[in-house]
């Protein structure tokens, strides 16, 4: 915490850090996740993940509940 207070200049408390670390890891999952699936790319250009919609809702579904 006192080193991350020292290079942004934001102090947080543990459980602050903790939730956004716990957010972060399961968003990161997820896009691994839809990375390596053969239907879905990368665009560097636009630093996006490229699907069709119809891949995009049924995704959409399963990562909500």
């Amino acid at each position: 915490m006192i080193s991350f207070k020292e290079q942004t200049g934001h102090a947080f408390i543990k459980t602050q850090l903790k939730n956004k670390w716990d957010g972060c890891k399961k968003d990161w999952r997820i896009w691994r996740k839809l990375i390596s699936e053969t239907s879905v790319g990368w665009s560097s250009e636009l630093e996006t993940i490229l699907a069709s919609d119809e891949l995009w809702k049924i995704k959409i579904q399963v990562n909500s509940l």
